[in-house]
């Protein structure tokens, strides 16, 4: 098993959801080496869709229909991708951004599931809490995806030092936990300051 994410990966729940059997099951399998998983850097076990697709098939299992990791046929948004230690907010701005901007969001929970989104999804912008990367770290990121995304550093509260150093860090505008989610969507549609490299606390 290799390291990688919850998404759009599935978890051994869900695996056995489609499946019809136990996560149990699932996990027996994976310790068997007939079913292929990844695992996060939390120790869970995360299985790609074909893989549990490929899996079915070859043994004959009936596998319900999986539900797309992706934006539904037709319509192809772009991304923001979140990475927050407080899951809750992080899925709170993931339903402000898709509601008032028709992005998809991407809500990841470790630096290889953003890795791997940011190679996927192409994002218009990338929200990632304060503290969480160090500035190589960052500048690993950039390099990997290129020229396009704005780098957003959330700030624990607002903070014009925190503003300046997360600019100053490599991150092109800040939002902070206690601003209004509208002012926090405003700031990542195209053609306002924050599109233009404009930190703002």
């Amino acid at each position: 098993m290799s390291g990688t994410s919850r998404r759009p990966f599935l978890t051994t729940a869900r695996a056995g959801e489609l499946l019809g059997v136990s996560a149990p099951t699932v996990i027996a399998w994976i310790n068997q080496g007939i079913l292929h998983a990844h695992l996060t850097p939390g120790g869970h076990r995360r299985i790609e869709p074909t893989e549990l697709q490929r899996f079915a098939a070859q043994r004959g299992l009936l596998l319900k229909e999986l539900a797309p990791a992706a934006p539904p046929a037709g319509a192809t948004p772009e991304a923001v991708l979140l990475w927050d230690s407080e899951r809750d907010y992080a899925d709170t701005v993931a339903e402000f951004v898709s509601m008032g901007l028709g992005l998809f969001p991407v809500v990841v929970d470790d630096l290889v599931e953003l890795s791997f989104q940011l190679g996927r999804t192409r994002p218009r912008a990338v929200v990632i809490e304060w503290g969480l990367l160090e500035p190589a770290g960052l500048q690993r990121l950039k390099a990997l995806v290129g020229p396009g995304p704005r780098w957003v550093a959330c700030l624990p509260m607002a903070d014009a030092g925190g503003s300046q150093r997360a600019v100053a860090f490599g991150f092109h505008l800040t939002i902070h936990r206690g601003q209004p989610m509208g002012s926090v969507v405003e700031a990542l549609r195209p053609g306002d300051r924050a599109a233009r490299g404009a930190p703002s606390a």
